[in-house]
C-alpha cells in the first residue's frame, strides 16, 4: 500500500493516545518531523519515534499502522477522507467522531467504535467490545451517518441513541442493541442478547436468524414481503459480499412494532 506506515516496535503498557495521527493530519511532513510528533500519554507525552518505525511517505489517501495492540487508542479520531489501515487489535473509541473516509481494523477493538460518527466506513475483521456507534461524550445522540462493518461480535448497548448510518455484525451483540434508537438500521447476522430495542423510538433492526422475542414494548403486527429489504440485502453485499447467502432468509418476515414506551414507531424484523 502507497502512503506512510507506521510500525509499532517497542509496544507500550500504557494506553496511548493515537487521535493526532491521520492522513490528513500528517500529510506533507517529512519523515524527521512525523518521528518528532508527541503523542499523549494521560498526563504526560511520548515522542512518536521512540515506538514506532517511520517508513514511505506522507500522503492524504491512504496511512497504515502495524503492530497495533489494545493500548493503541483513538485510532482514526476525526477522520474525514483517505483509508487508515489498522493491522491488529486496538483499544478503545476508533472512529471518534469520524466524518469520512475508511477505518479497517484487521483485528479486534475495544468499547466505543464510531462514538459521535458522521460519515465514513468502519470495518473490523474481529469482535469489538460495547456502545459501539452510540453517542460521542457531550453528545445527545448516537451515530448521525456512515456504516459500521463487525466481522465477528459486538458488546452491549450497540447503536444506543442511533440517529442515521447502519451497523452490521457478522456474528453475535449483547444485550440492549438499538436501546433509544432514533433512526437508522442495525443488521445481525448472530443472535442479540435481551433487551433489544428498549426504548427505540424509529428505525430498523434486522435479524438474519429467527427466533428471537422482541420484548413486552413490541406488538407482532404481521408476516410481510417488505420492498425495502432487498435494498438493504443488496447495500451489505456490497460491503461484505460472502454474507449474502447468511441473509437469504430474509424474505418473508415477521414485523414488530414498538417500543410502545417511546411512541412504537421503530421495528424488528426477524424471518417468518
Amino acid at each position: 500500500m502507497s502512503g506512510l506506515t507506521l510500525t509499532l516496535v517497542d509496544a507500550p503498557d500504557f494506553a496511548l493516545d493515537m487521535s493526532a495521527l491521520t492522513p490528513a493530519a500528517l500529510a506533507g511532513k517529512r519523515v524527521a518531523q512525523i518521528r518528532a510528533l508527541k503523542l499523549q500519554q494521560g498526563r504526560k507525552r511520548v515522542v512518536l519515534g521512540d515506538l514506532f518505525e517511520v517508513s514511505g511517505e506522507a500522503a492524504e489517501d491512504a496511512l497504515t499502522i502495524e503492530n497495533a495492540t489494545r493500548n493503541l487508542h483513538r485510532l482514526g479520531y476525526g477522520l474525514c477522507g483517505g483509508l487508515l489501515q489498522v493491522n491488529g487489535d486496538c483499544g478503545d473509541e476508533a472512529g471518534l467522531r469520524m466524518r469520512g473516509g475508511v477505518l479497517r481494523i484487521s483485528g479486534n477493538a475495544g468499547d466505543g467504535v464510531g462514538l459521535g460518527m458522521r460519515g465514513g466506513l468502519i470495518e473490523i475483521s474481529g469482535s469489538a467490545g460495547d456502545f459501539a456507534g452510540g453517542p460521542a461524550p457531550g453528545d445527545v445522540t448516537g451515530m448521525k451517518n456512515g456504516s459500521i462493518i463487525i466481522g465477528r461480535h459486538l458488546g452491549r448497548r450497540a447503536g444506543e441513541r442511533m440517529r442515521r448510518g447502519l451497523i452490521v455484525v457478522g456474528g453475535n451483540v449483547g444485550e440492549g442493541c438499538g436501546s433509544q434508537m432514533v433512526a437508522g438500521s442495525i443488521v445481525v447476522l448472530g443472535h442479540c442478547g435481551p433487551g433489544l430495542g428498549a426504548g427505540m423510538r424509529r428505525g430498523s433492526i434486522v435479524l438474519a436468524k429467527a427466533g428471537a422475542t422482541p420484548g413486552a414494548g413490541f406488538t407482532l403486527a404481521g408476516e410481510f414481503e417488505l420492498a425495502f429489504l432487498p435494498l438493504l440485502i443488496n447495500h451489505v453485499a456490497s460491503l461484505k459480499p460472502g454474507w449474502r447467502g447468511r441473509l437469504s432468509a430474509m424474505g418473508n418476515v415477521q414485523r414488530w412494532v414498538g417500543d410502545a414506551a417511546n411512541g412504537g414507531m421503530g421495528e424488528i424484523l426477524i424471518p417468518a
